[in-house]
């Protein structure tokens, strides 16, 4: 959702906060998981591998 806001020309606002330790359990994201997620979602909001 955050590339479909901008691609869209939303007006934006930071908000600055501090996050706390998680409370319980250990994430499933690995660094590949968050590699191929980003990726994706570089590709979703890009013109390019259209025009590829």
């Amino acid at each position: 959702m955050k590339g479909l806001f901008a691609w869209v020309e939303y007006n934006q606002t930071s908000i600055i906060y501090d996050l706390p330790q998680r409370y319980k359990g250990v994430t499933k994201w690995n660094y590949w998981k968050l590699w191929n997620f980003a990726i994706d979602g570089i590709t979703s909001f890009s013109l390019l591998p259209l025009k590829v």
